[in-house]
């Protein structure tokens, strides 16, 4: 199967719920990570990390073309600039939390994908702001590797014991 296919790096782990007795073995699909920044240079910087990684990385340029795009891509964690042409950052995770909202009401929803924002400016009101829509964390740029990983793979532990009901 051609790379950029989950199905190619499927994985399986263990986590222990607390109980000395029991343990849930769970098998997932490598992560798929939408990356949203209208610079192209930090698009291509960070799939070159998050690939080499082992993720699967989506990109889009805008705030419109990530919410045209969700539906498709079923990202389990987006890392999101909040300046960008047109629709913000901030503008994209209000409305991405409304269409989820909508969507659960219909039965519909699929997981919401953990938002991780980005930002050159790190205003403190702005990490605020995110935090308060409900983003996971904030990062600056420019954005540090170790540190990038670090909080995408609490991100995405957070979200898979969500998805046991252990959180």
């Amino acid at each position: 199967m051609p790379f950029g296919h989950k199905e190619a790096n499927n994985t399986d782990f263990q986590t222990s719920t607390g109980s000395a007795n029991e343990v849930r073995s769970v098998s997932y699909d490598m992560p798929t990570i939408l990356v949203v920044d209208d610079e192209k240079n930090i698009r291509l910087t960070v799939r070159m990390i998050l690939e080499g990684e082992g993720y699967i990385v989506e990109e889009a340029a805008s705030g419109e073309e990530a919410l045209a795009r969700l539906p498709d891509i079923a990202p389990d964690v987006i890392l999101l600039d909040v300046q960008l042409p047109g629709l913000s950052g901030h503008d994209v995770l209000e409305s991405m939390r409304k269409t989820h909202v909508q969507d659960e009401k219909n039965a519909k929803a699929q997981p919401e994908p953990t938002v991780i924002m980005i930002s050159g400016h790190g205003a403190l009101a702005d990490a605020i702001r995110a935090t308060k829509a409900g983003a996971y964390d904030f990062l600056e740029k420019p954005l540090h590797r170790e540190r990038m990983i670090t909080i995408l793979r609490a991100a995405l532990e957070r979200r898979a014991m969500d998805s046991l009901g252990l959180s």
